[in-house]
C-alpha cells in the first residue's frame, strides 16, 4: 500500500532556467511565475498522481513545456493552466500521455491570455499515444482567448505505434519487444530534447522507457516468444521477393 503526500510550491524564473519536475504516486501543485526577458525549459512528468500545475508569463517571456503522463494502477490527473498576463512572450507546451494497459488518465490543458495582450506566440498539443485497446482517457484542451493581436493555436491527437515502424524493425532481425522499445524510447528522448543535461536527461530516457515497457508487457505474455514472430516475418519478406522469370 503506497502513500501519497501533496506539495505545494512554488517558483520565480527570472533567467534561462531548465527545470524538471517527477511526481510518482505524490499528488502536487505548483506555481510558476516567469519574470520578464526570462527563459523556462520545463519537463514535467506524472505517474499514478493527482497534479496541478500554474504558470504565469510577463513581458518578454519564453517557455518551451513537455509534460508526460503516465498511470500504471492508480487515477492519474493533470491540470495544467498557462496563463499569459503582460504582451510580447512566446510558449510551446506539449502533453504527453501514454495510455497502456488499465490506465486511467485525465488531461486538463489550458491557455489563458488575458485582455489587451499583444505580439505573443502560443501553442497548445496534447498527443494520446495508445499503447493499448483497454484504457480510460480523458483530455480537452481550451485556449482562452481574450485578445485579438496574437498568434494561437490548440490541438489534441490520437496515436499509436505505426505497424510499418514495427515491420521495419522486426525485418532488421528485431524482436518485437525490443522494436516496442526503439520506438517507445524514440517518443520519449524527442519529448526530453530541450533540456540540455546530459547527466538528467539519459537516466531520464530509460527510466520512462522501462516503465512504459513494463506496463505493456505484463499484460502481453505473448511476448514471451519473440523469436518465433522473428523468424515468421523474416520468412514472410523471402516470400514476397519477386521470382526470376526463366531464360530460353
Amino acid at each position: 500500500m503506497s502513500t501519497t503526500t501533496n506539495n505545494y510550491t512554488s517558483q520565480s524564473i527570472t533567467h534561462t532556467t531548465e527545470a524538471v519536475d517527477i511526481f510518482y504516486s505524490s499528488n502536487g501543485v505548483k506555481q510558476i511565475v516567469c519574470e520578464s526577458d526570462s527563459t523556462l525549459n520545463y519537463l514535467v512528468i506524472v505517474s499514478d498522481a493527482q497534479v496541478v500545475i500554474d504558470v504565469s508569463h510577463l513581458a518578454w517571456s519564453q517557455a518551451v513545456i513537455h509534460a508526460i503522463v503516465m498511470s500504471s494502477w492508480a487515477p492519474t490527473s493533470l491540470k495544467f493552466t498557462s496563463t499569459l498576463v503582460e504582451s510580447k512572450s512566446m510558449s510551446n507546451i506539449h502533453i504527453v500521455s501514454f495510455c497502456t494497459p488499465h490506465s486511467d488518465i485525465t488531461v486538463d490543458g489550458n491557455v489563458i491570455i488575458d485582455p489587451g495582450i499583444s505580439w505573443s506566440t502560443w501553442n497548445l498539443l496534447e498527443q494520446n499515444v495508445l499503447l493499448w485497446w483497454r484504457m480510460k482517457l480523458r483530455t480537452l484542451p481550451v485556449l482562452d482567448v481574450r485578445s485579438n493581436d496574437i498568434s494561437a493555436s490548440h490541438g489534441a491527437k490520437v496515436d499509436r505505434i505505426d505497424p510499418m515502424q514495427l515491420f521495419y524493425c522486426m525485418s532488421r532481425w528485431l524482436t518485437r519487444e525490443q522494436s516496442t522499445q526503439l520506438i517507445i524510447g524514440s517518443m520519449i528522448t524527442d519529448l526530453v530534447s530541450h533540456v540540455q543535461s546530459d547527466e538528467v536527461v539519459r537516466p531520464l530516457i530509460e527510466m520512462l522507457s522501462n516503465h512504459v515497457l513494463s506496463c505493456i508487457w505484463l499484460s502481453w505474455p505473448q511476448i514471451q516468444a519473440p523469436s518465433n514472430r522473428s523468424h515468421r516475418v523474416s520468412h514472410h519478406l523471402h516470400s514476397i521477393q519477386p521470382k526470376p522469370s526463366a531464360i530460353i
